[in-house]
Parts: structure tokens; sequence; C-alpha cells
């Protein structure tokens, strides 16, 4: 485990057997994206191995922190891996799907499509009168 931050935010590492997961606090903005870049950047140094990023105690501070992510995303398909938000708060998956940054997100944080929740709820109604 590895550890970050003096300033604006605070950085955790953990190594997993599903990739590197980088805890992120604070805030998040252009006077704390360089930090950001050049530490996740060195992550990313190793194909194959995903960065899970956990932004659950990070505020989005301006959209230097969206466009940090897209660098890194691509940064990382480059390289042959990816990186992936696996823990937001509301706002912050809010503000990546409005920024069609959707793919960032883990499958576990994005909203279901008006199609699957239809679907989803004739499945759960035809089960429904199947146990009547």
């Amino acid at each position: 485990m590895a550890q970050w931050g003096a300033g604006l935010v605070t950085m955790t590492v953990h190594e997993r057997d599903d990739g590197a997961l980088v805890r992120l606090g604070g805030r998040l903005d252009r006077r704390s994206a360089s930090d950001v870049r050049a530490a996740v950047g060195a992550l990313l140094l190793e194909p194959g191995r995903p960065v899970l990023l956990d932004l659950e105690e990070t505020v989005i501070g301006d959209s230097t922190a969206l466009g940090l992510l897209v660098e890194l995303r691509r940064r990382a398909q480059r390289r042959g891996t990816e990186v992936r938000v696996v823990a937001a708060d509301e706002r912050t998956v809010r503000l990546l799907l409005r920024a069609r940054m959707g793919a960032v997100l883990a499958a576990s944080l994005r909203p279901l499509r008006p199609a699957d929740a239809a679907g989803a709820a004739a499945l759960d109604g035809a089960a429904l009168a199947g146990t009547a």
C-alpha cells in the first residue's frame, strides 16, 4: 500500500488481484490534478494492470478533473489496460454520465437504460404473476 497526500487530494493505493485500487479523497480540480496524473500515470506503466478508482470521498471540483479522467482512460487504453471508477457518490456519477463518460464507470455504477428497466419490470411482473 502506498499513500500520498499533503495537499488537496489524498491518495491511497491498494494492490488487488483485479488491479490497483486507488482511493482518492478531497477536492480534485486544476490544482490537484497534476499530482493525481503523475501517480496514476506511474501505475499505468505496467501493461494489462487495471487501475480502479474509488472516488467516494472525492469532490469533482471543475472540468479539469473530468479531463483528467478522460486522459487517464486514453493512456490506459494505449497501454492495453483500463481505468474504471468503481466507487463514487451520486453527484459524481451524474457528472460523469452528463459528460458522456459513462464508459469509465464500472457496470455496478451505471444506471439501467430505459429499455433495460422496462425489461426488468416485465420480468418482475411475470415472476409475481407466477407466484399467485
